[in-house]
């Protein structure tokens, strides 16, 4: 069980995409280094807290809402947002919901 928990681990810290988890809060509570590479931090707990729809732009933060709120209940989706910020930088997103063994998340 370790061995499967540090490579599942691994995976996540060595993608080159931004994988973080979003608590039911809408707060994220983990990033990878990519992510954290992505919004120029150094150390996770700096993300740590951070409201995930705070990285959309006010134009898509109702749309991208509504796919989280969809999330919780159990919905995946793919989609593209233009960040909240300085320039127009879009980027390809998804939400995938977590479900423990019994299906449930």
């Amino acid at each position: 069980m370790r061995n499967s928990e540090n490579r599942c681990r691994l995976l996540v810290q060595s993608s080159p995409m931004c994988i973080h988890e979003i608590g039911m809060d809408g707060k994220i509570s983990s990033m990878n280094r990519a992510g954290l590479d992505m919004m120029g931090l150094d150390e996770e707990c700096k993300v740590q807290g951070f409201l995930d729809l705070d990285a959309v732009c006010d134009a898509d933060r109702g749309r991208i809402g509504e796919l989280l709120a969809r999330a919780y209940s159990g919905e995946s989706s793919n989609f593209e947002f233009m960040a909240a910020g300085p320039g127009e930088l879009v980027f390809k997103s998804c939400f995938v919901p977590i479900r423990n063994k019994d299906g449930a998340h």
